[in-house]
């Protein structure tokens, strides 16, 4: 072999060499072959020969396989086309199998979400109409506390006749010792006398009428406090004659009345002493200056004028008895008169703005809910939808839902993208509904704004409670 290799190299480095034979020294030189202990003998043009067969045979290989390429080529042009046509009738879905794959995961998130909430009825009423509630909730508390900034409509008071009431000391009505007299008139005399009873007779009729038409609460008063007759007691000469019993009303007596009489005025002031807060008004006639009777003088008590407005709700209470016995007088002097008064209040602008504005001092004590409590009671209704969303889906985690459906695959996008959703579709329905209840309310801030500025700033605020989630 290293004889073979040598040569070689001889042949690389001179390709010019001639010899037929190259020859080793063995034992016996006369032999061209060897023994099986010598060297062999190869001739030099053998072995190029093999080796210009070896490269025909290599460059015979080459141009078989280009021509193998060759032939190929069109073939895979056909392919080509023919894959180019079956992708172009491919459907979308095997284009885009991803795509695919999260809408249909998102369809049936979308299907679960739906049932959650048609399973859980009262759940979804609370997230929807819980703000709207809590809206009503406030204006009917803020109106309570309110109620004396609100205005109350002006109302026409007819002039009615009505018997005494006793007070206490505490400007109650006293129902123990309810003893007084209405009117005490001085002198009593047949001309006098006359003008007090067609006084009585009037006041009857007029508290007859009031009772049958359940006019106002004067009826009611005036039949609580006795008959509807009134009765009139002329002539008394002392203070000591009118005698009260208690417990009892000095005109259910039986010589009790409603009117008396005195014969002399000094009478009708040791009356007024003896009986505190127990005689309502007296009247009296200027008789020597005027015979006729038509020039008196009317005195009532003052410390019963405070509790006739707010405890009895007879305000024009001596008002009224004036007016009737005006009436008397006139009737008296052979005119047939029936004056009917009605009073109607003097509106006080001021106070009427004050009550509407509240900006008025009177009603510093009086503040309304709506700057303190107001956003207490929109943020407490989106706060409770909020928690329950949150108790929803962080139930499913608690119940190893979510865990389970990602193991099978679920796009996190998929998931979160379908609570979006129904969360978008409930802030839309509780805007539209909160904005409803909201200019259902007196309350300033709804009235005086339009219904979609405040549906669209409930649906944001709405949707960014929902951000917590």
């Amino acid at each position: 072999m290293a004889f073979l290799q040598q040569i070689n190299h001889n042949n690389n480095r001179d390709s010019n060499i001639n010899s037929n034979l190259i020859t080793t020294t063995t034992n016996n030189s006369n032999n061209h072959q060897f023994n099986t202990n010598s060297r062999r003998v190869i001739p030099l043009t053998t072995m190029m020969e093999s080796q210009q067969q070896q490269q025909q045979q290599q460059q015979q290989q080459q141009q078989q396989s280009q021509g193998l390429n060759a032939n190929i080529v069109p073939t895979n042009n056909n392919d080509n086309n023919n894959n180019n046509f079956h992708n172009q009738n491919k459907s979308l879905q095997e284009k885009y199998p991803l795509t695919y794959a999260w809408i249909a995961q998102e369809d049936a998130l979308l299907t679960k979400n739906l049932r959650v909430f048609k399973r859980r009825l009262f759940t979804l009423f609370i997230l929807l109409f819980a703000p709207g509630i809590l809206i009503l909730i406030l204006s009917l508390l803020n109106d309570e506390v309110m109620k004396e900034h609100v205005i109350e409509p002006l109302t026409d008071y007819e002039l009615l006749p009505t018997r005494c009431q006793v007070f206490d000391f505490y400007g109650q009505i006293d129902g123990q010792n309810p003893s007084c007299v209405t009117i005490m008139y001085g002198p009593s005399n047949p001309t006098t006398d006359n003008i007090m009873q067609i006084f009585t007779t009037n006041a009857g009729i007029k508290t007859r009428e009031a009772a049958a038409v359940k006019q106002s609460t004067t009826a009611t008063a005036n039949a609580n406090a006795g008959n509807s007759d009134w009765i009139l007691k002329t002539g008394v000469n002392s203070a000591s004659d009118v005698k009260f019993v208690i417990g009892s009303r000095y005109n259910t007596l039986p010589d009790g009345a409603d009117i008396v009489g005195m014969k002399s005025n000094v009478e009708i002031s040791t009356f007024m002493r003896k009986h505190l807060g127990r005689l309502d008004t007296a009247l009296f006639f200027d008789y020597e200056n005027d015979p006729t009777g038509s020039t008196y003088t009317l005195v009532v008590n003052s410390t019963v004028l405070g509790p006739y407005g707010y405890r009895a709700n007879e305000p024009w209470h001596h008002v009224g008895l004036q007016n009737l016995l005006n009436e008397a007088i006139i009737s008296h002097h052979g005119d047939t008169v029936n004056v009917d008064v009605t009073i109607k209040p003097i509106r006080d602008l001021h106070e009427e703005n004050a009550k509407a504005d509240g900006g008025n001092e009177q009603f510093d004590d009086v503040q309304s809910m709506i700057p303190s409590s107001g956003h207490l009671f929109v943020v407490m209704g989106t706060l409770i939808g909020t928690l329950i969303i949150i108790n929803t889906i962080t139930g499913e985690k608690r119940a190893r839902i979510v865990g389970t459906m990602r193991m099978m695959g679920l796009h996190e996008s998929a998931y979160w993208m379908s609570w979006m959703i129904i969360l978008w579709i409930l802030s839309l329905i509780g805007a539209a509904i909160t904005a409803t209840c909201g200019t259902l309310t007196p309350i300033k801030v709804f009235k005086e704004c339009d219904w979609g500025v405040h549906f669209v700033a409930f649906f944001f605020f709405f949707t960014s409670m929902h951000r917590y989630v």
